[in-house]
């Protein structure tokens, strides 16, 4: 729909999918979101694709793959389900991705992104079908990473060391997680997650507000090198029974309230006992 009137494709010169029209004979992919939704931001998936030498449709069991031959680099690849939803993509090629990347989708199921260094702000927010992402040397997240996923059940940032805010935001689904080398951690990470049972973040130093509030199935937390924790810390948790945080420094307001089972914790400074204000509100 443009200026109100419903504008119709060629099928044989232009293939219309999500908020994007690729146009077969001038080889360029069009963002047409400015005609169907009310927001202004730009999406930075057709940057991610960059020019275009050739494109080849090959049909699939869901649909359509859509084989992009870049100017440079190998070769992109877009998959379509018959009703010409993004539900996978490849792209070898992108180094960094800006802001609202696919922020429109809530069809794509998997994405491959090997050498992807840095994601912007809001990837893929709410997305509710990802089931596989391969990010494996991303080292910076920015904010509302996957915010609001619904079915994503693991995840595996083996290089990222910077997390912002609102990382995998009100997550149903995830139960494995693994961050290696993460060194901080901004507010609202893994907020309102109900499935991850256990958490190991070996390298973390510095955690921000509300780190994993209202999470109802940890049981289980290793966090040996953090120094600094902000407030709402685990907040609302009702599964864990202990955590160690032998190096710690400082921490912020509201530290474990409402947890019903954690009456000791072990600090750089002996052991924190917590009190009856501390596990009610």
């Amino acid at each position: 729909i443009q200026n109100g009137e419903v504008k119709q494709f060629d099928k044989n010169k232009a293939i219309v999918f999500d908020c994007f029209i690729l146009d077969l004979e001038k080889k360029e992919i069009i963002d047409y979101s400015d005609f169907v939704l009310e927001d202004d931001s730009p999406d930075v998936f057709i940057e991610s694709v960059g020019k275009i030498k050739d494109i080849k449709r090959v049909p699939s069991a869901e649909g359509l793959a859509i084989q992009i031959t870049p100017e440079k680099g190998e070769m992109v690849e877009i998959q379509l389900n018959k009703h010409n939803e993004i539900i996978g993509y490849i792209n070898p090629n992108v180094k960094e991705i800006g802001g609202n990347f696919l922020y429109h989708n809530i069809s794509l199921t998997s994405i491959n992104l090997p050498n992807a260094t840095r994601i912007g702000d809001y990837f893929l927010r709410n997305n509710n079908s990802l089931t596989s992402i391969a990010l494996p040397k991303v080292t910076q997240i920015g904010d509302s990473f996957l915010y609001c996923n619904k079915s994503l059940k693991s995840i595996d940032l083996p290089n990222v060391t910077q997390i912002r805010d609102y990382f995998l935001y009100s997550n149903k689904s995830l139960k494995s997680i693994d961050l290696p080398n993460v060194t901080q951690i901004g507010d609202y990470f893994l907020f309102n997650n109900n499935s991850l049972t256990s958490i190991d973040l070996p390298n973390v130093t510095d955690i921000r507000n509300e780190f994993l509030c209202h999470n109802n199935s940890l049981t289980s937390i290793a966090l040996p090198n953090v120094t600094q924790i902000g407030d709402s810390f685990l907040y609302y948790n009702n599964s864990l029974t202990r955590i160690a945080l032998p190096n710690i420094t400082q921490i912020g307001d509201y530290f474990l309230k409402n947890n019903k089972f954690i009456s000791k914790v072990k600090t750089a400074y002996g052991v924190k006992v917590l009190n009856e204000s501390d596990k009610e509100l």
